[in-house]
């Protein structure tokens, strides 16, 4: 990797929220509108990732490791059924065109873990401190631009960037009732509030990791991390994802447990990790008593409304996923499943056909069972090396506890969303977060041995 090329790649990892694109097709365009679900994009990132497949393809003919690891074999798995899939898509420009992009993004986690590799690129490799501090970069200004819109209540103008068209009378804009009023949900570059939720939580964790990480004598940087957390946080606050906060807050809490209680870990890391524990109750305390009613609309009215019209059609949606699985084992075809529920019932309003809201059994329904099996186990073998690597080590440093819990994330945000499989940014975080834990756990587990 030269300077250009890791230039490239930091540049890719900074640009994961922007959803510039150029629109190319839809099958739905002549006769029922626009459907993000429907539709075949080029996006900016791809351009990024397509100059870096070119960097990357010599090394590949050069140096071809054909070592058997079963996590690789997995992924060749669901390539082979989500391909094979495409014959069963009854839209079939949109299955190549999701199959493709399926390709892309797995070849983007085979990328990720051999950024890292000094064997490949020597000094020039990418570093996970590097990479943390672009995440705290890139996830400060989403957070400044979604602290802003909701403030405004409407889109700042970033157009350029991707920014959604925000405003009180624009439909199916993400929306909170409080106290009688309605406020929008911050969105950031984002396609969905539920979208840059997420983005922040992994961009939290990791300014977290890194930040603790480092050795005392570099606790300089702790206005920038102590200002990017907040920022970042209040901004997480303002999407009012109610699945992903949850996860957040759930990850948060075994992070600090883990630091805090252990006794594997040096005394610098427990100090540093006591400051930005309390930088982060205070503000979130804080947050809280502001945001209140709104919060409690959110969190506590709303979940247990059984009218909630987000939950009802989420559940009515997987209950009609798995008995088309129980027809089609093989799949409806990659990219399919919006077009296949709109055949089956035709004249709701548009923006009713989704993806059923589970990346697990999004798989199966798309790509079929087996893929979506392989899917399962590829997960459950990254959590497992990463559970033994955290429990089997003598000395720990917060970096080992990094994989764990942002696999526990990703699988417990997976399973109430589909944005990892379906749009262009949760599939960049997810395919990209899964390259960074396994190159974490081969490094953690070699120093182990």
């Amino acid at each position: 990797m030269n300077s250009f090329e890791k230039f490239l790649f930091y540049l890719l990892v900074f640009s994961i929220p922007f959803q510039t694109r150029v629109f190319l097709y839809s099958p739905s365009a002549g006769f029922s509108g626009f459907n993000e679900w429907q539709s075949i994009f080029v996006y900016g990132t791809d351009f990024l990732v397509g100059i870096l497949f070119l960097y990357w393809l010599p090394r590949f003919l050069k140096n071809i490791n054909w070592a058997f690891n079963l996590s690789f074999v997995l992924l060749f798995i669901i390539l082979i059924f989500a391909g094979l899939s495409v014959y069963f898509a009854s839209y079939l420009n949109i299955g190549i065109y999701r199959f493709v992009k399926l390709l892309e993004f797995i070849w983007l986690f085979f990328y990720t873990i051999r950024a890292f590799q000094p064997y490949d690129f020597g000094k020039a490799k990418a570093k996970f401190s590097d990479v943390a501090v672009i995440l705290g970069l890139s996830g400060m200004i989403q957070g400044i631009i979604a602290i802003w819109q909701f403030l405004t209540q409407r889109s700042i103008g970033l157009i350029f960037l991707g920014e959604s068209p925000l405003g009180p009378h624009i439909e199916d804009v993400a929306e909170i009732v409080a106290n009688g009023a309605r406020f929008i949900r911050a969105y950031g570059t984002f396609p969905s509030p539920n979208v840059l939720a997420a983005f922040l939580s992994i961009c939290i964790l990791s300014v977290l990791t890194w930040y603790i990480n480092r050795p005392y004598r570099l606790h300089k940087h702790f206005f920038f991390a102590s200002a990017s957390l907040v920022v970042m946080g209040l901004a997480l606050f303002l999407t009012f994802s109610r699945a992903v906060i949850a996860m957040f807050v759930l990850v948060a809490f075994f992070y600090f447990l883990i630091i805090f209680f252990s006794g594997r870990f040096e005394k610098r890391f427990k100090i540093a990790a006591r400051h930005i524990f309390l930088v982060l109750i205070l503000a979130g305390a804080v947050f809280s008593v502001i945001y209140a009613p709104e919060l409690h609309s959110r969190f506590v009215t709303n979940v247990f409304d059984v009218r909630d019209a987000s939950i009802v059609e989420r559940e009515f949606w997987i209950k009609l996923s798995w008995n088309v699985l129980e027809e089609r084992p093989l799949g409806v075809g990659m990219g399919n499943v919006t077009l296949f529920f709109r055949d089956m019932y035709p004249g709701l309003k548009n923006s009713l056909y989704q993806p059923v809201h589970n990346v697990f059994l999004l798989m199966a329904i798309e790509a079929g069972a087996i893929a979506a099996l392989s899917f399962l186990v590829l997960i459950m073998i990254l959590l497992f090396q990463s559970i033994k690597t955290l429990v089997g080590k003598k000395d720990l440093r917060p970096l080992c506890i990094l994989p764990p819990l942002l696999l526990i994330f990703f699988v417990g945000t997976g399973i109430f969303d589909h944005y990892y499989l379906t749009l262009q940014q949760g599939s960049l975080m997810f395919w990209m977060g899964l390259g960074i834990i396994y190159h974490i756990n081969r490094v953690e587990t070699n120093k182990q041995q």
